[in-house]
Formats: C-alpha cells, sequence, structure tokens
C-alpha cells in the first residue's frame, strides 16, 4: 500500500497565519530539527547541549537556546539566528512553542497518523501471515519425518525378511552340499571295489560278489 512521506512544508503549508499577528501550525523543534539533519546535513547549526539535564536545544553558532523556526528555510532558529540571518523572513518566523502546540491537529499531521496506523496495521497482518506460514511448514515438516519413518521401518522389515530367506536358502543349499559329497564318496568306494574285483578276481568270484 502506498504511504505518503511527509516534509516539514507539508506539515506547514496550512498553517500560514490570517494576519501577521497570529502563529501558524509547525511540527514540534525536534521534528524539524531530524528533518533539517536529514536536508541540510553539512550545513546544520544545531546540537545538543550534553552537559544539560534537559532536552533543549542550543544553537551550534551562537550557543543560544533555540526558539523559532523559519518555515521559509526549514530551518530552527535562535535570537541572535533570527536577528542576522533571517530579518527578511520575518512573516515566515514562528515561535516554536504556540507552532507545536497547534501542529498536532494540523490536518497533515492526521494524515500521517492515519497513514502510520495503517502501516502498523499492515506488519501486523503480515506477521500474522507468517505465523500461519510458519506453523503450516512445522506441520508438513511432522508429516515428511513420519512418511520418511514409515519407509525406512518397511525398508528394516523387508531387510529382515530377505536375509532371513538367504539364510535359509544358504542352510539348504549346505544340506544339498553335504548330501551330494556323501554320494560322491559312496560312488568312489564301489567304483574302486568294483576295479579291484575286475583286476583280481576270477569270473566266477566276479558273479559271486
Amino acid at each position: 500500500m502506498y504511504h505518503q512521506t511527509y516534509t516539514c512544508h507539508d506539515i506547514t503549508d496550512e498553517i500560514r497565519p490570517a494576519h501577521p499577528s497570529e502563529s501558524p501550525d509547525v511540527t514540534t523543534y525536534n521534528r524539524f530539527l531530524m528533518a533539517e539533519k536529514k536536508e541540510h546535513h553539512s550545513e546544520s547549526t544545531f546540537v545538543n547541549n550534553s552537559s544539560a539535564e534537559s532536552d533543549d536545544l542550543l544553537c551550534k553558532i551562537h550557543q543560544k537556546e533555540i526558539v523559532f523556526f523559519c518555515r521559509c528555510h526549514d530551518k530552527l532558529l535562535c535570537m541572535v539566528c533570527n536577528r542576522l540571518d533571517h530579518s527578511k523572513c520575518k512573516d515566515q518566523i514562528f515561535e516554536i512553542e504556540v507552532a507545536a502546540q497547534k501542529v498536532k491537529t494540523s490536518t497533515a499531521m492526521g494524515k500521517l497518523e492515519l497513514d502510520i496506523l495503517d502501516l502498523l496495521q499492515n506488519v501486523k497482518d503480515s506477521l500474522q501471515i507468517q505465523k500461519h506460514n510458519l506453523s503450516s511448514l512445522q506441520e508438513v515438516e511432522k508429516t515428511i519425518r513420519k512418511e520418511v519413518q514409515k519407509i525406512i521401518e518397511r525398508i528394516y522389515q523387508q531387510q529382515e525378511s530377505l536375509l532371513c530367506e538367504l539364510e535359509s536358502r544358504n542352510k539348504k543349499v549346505k544340506q544339498v552340499e553335504h548330501d551330494l559329497l556323501q554320494q560322491e564318496s559312496i560312488i568312489c568306494k564301489l567304483q574302486e571295489r568294483l576295479s579291484t574285483i575286475k583286476q583280481s578276481g576270477t569270473d566266477k568270484q566276479f558273479l559271486l560278489k
């Protein structure tokens, strides 16, 4: 789903004052500082006051508290910055505290919040789908493991059956071999006896035997 990207100017487009005495909507100074760092990284003029306990931001150039936002240049300003460099932008210079309160109800901020909620819901839906996919894959894995185990068991059973059959045939072959050897021995003895009679005995002895 398409999500609109907002810039500082997007959020402040609708906050031009009806007359110079009114302060327009503007985002909180933290948001503008983030935009400032992204769009003008090399020209950033602000730094966190690390020695202070508060989250106040100081101007990096003048070490003064930033109190204004220049819509014309999309920059945060201290009193000195405002006086020296932005005197021509006075219709576009707004007090941060007032503007930050008004921006919370601006149309652009509302759209941004809706887009964030929509994006969050999409992420949650995607996570739910992935959980379902993971669960399905786990079930498929279990099924495959069971089928593989069944195949292994069938192969083992067939192996045992074949081994038993081979053992039985081996015994039969050995028995046949034993019987043939016995017959061979008997025949050899008869052959020897016959040969002896033929060579040494008379015809009468041959017939009697």
